[in-house]
């Protein structure tokens, strides 16, 4: 094996936060919700799917999603329930 790789040692370099997810659970109280624009089929499968993975973290989190229309987009309100 070659001897020749150098790596460069950073100090002081915070580590990236663990829930990297696009949608705000992190901001969410138990009964505040957020609109989620249905720009793809699957997208509410895919929020229950970043969902699951943030009580990863936050074991009591949960929450409900329903299909509605607002302001004449369709998509998807997810609600904090716990």
């Amino acid at each position: 094996m070659s001897s020749d790789l150098k790596f460069e040692i950073k100090r002081g370099v915070k580590p990236p936060r663990l829930n990297q997810s696009i949608y705000p659970f992190a901001d969410l109280a138990v009964g505040d919700g957020f609109f989620v624009p249905l720009a793809d089929p699957d997208i509410s499968r895919k929020v229950h799917n970043a969902a699951r993975r943030y009580r990863r973290h936050v074991p009591d989190f949960r929450i409900s999603a329903r299909s509605i229309v607002q302001d004449g987009t369709p998509g998807v309100m997810i609600y904090r329930i716990a």
